[in-house]
């Protein structure tokens, strides 16, 4: 099973770090790692199971949904997507078994899902993909929100997420490169929490 990551650090040293330690524990679980690389050739690590992707810098829904395409179309049946500041604090974490799911998203900065939400819960941070006859992607058009969005298109084309709630995985949020600030983040999340369930015809 391939792991597939996006990685652009937006010159911020701690998510240098981050990635170096992820590397590592990929590398000792014996996976074959594949980096959609948006940052210098200088942080690269050198080895035989870590293939690179050239990639001018896009945003995350763009370059996720590259390494989808790139799985979508190999002869592997089952691969695990990943962040490239995560830490996964538990070597057991990835053997979670799909159980007739076709995606597993591992979630960490919440404990459960609010029982009033009926729609599935998605972390993109981390998480595991069967190859099914449907494929679905990311909406590259959106400024935030792409995980709240990846739930519904999977549960509007029938894919079955399983959400598992864990303590094993570790996430700083604080390192993202998404957002300029917190109001920033705070009002791209807001007009696009809109856009989303009008484009699904929800009401919450």
């Amino acid at each position: 099973m391939n792991i597939y990551i996006i990685s652009w650090f937006n010159n911020r040293l701690n998510r240098v770090h981050s990635f170096k330690e992820l590397i590592h524990h990929y590398l000792k679980l014996d996976y074959k790692i594949v980096v959609l690389w948006m940052n210098d050739e200088k942080y690269k690590i050198s080895h035989p199971n870590i293939n690179y992707i050239n990639s001018k810098v896009i945003n995350a829904s763009a370059a996720r949904n590259q390494l989808l395409k790139i799985f979508y179309n190999s002869d592997q049946n089952e691969a695990v997507f990943s962040d490239d500041d995560v830490q996964i604090l538990t070597d057991d974490l990835l053997q979670e078994s799909f159980n007739g799911n076709d995606i597993v998203t591992f979630i960490s900065h919440i404990k459960r899902k609010p029982k009033t939400f009926k729609y599935p819960f998605f972390s993109s941070t981390l998480f595991k993909v069967k190859k099914n006859s449907t494929r679905v992607f990311f909406d590259e058009n959106l400024q935030a929100n792409q995980d709240l969005d990846f739930g519904y298109n999977c549960f509007f084309n029938k894919l079955k997420i399983k959400e598992v709630y864990t303590a094993k995985l570790y996430n700083n949020k604080e390192n993202s490169v998404m957002f300029l600030d917190e109001d920033d983040r705070k009002k791209k999340k807001k007009e696009t929490f809109n856009l989303i369930n009008k484009k699904y015809g929800i009401t919450l």
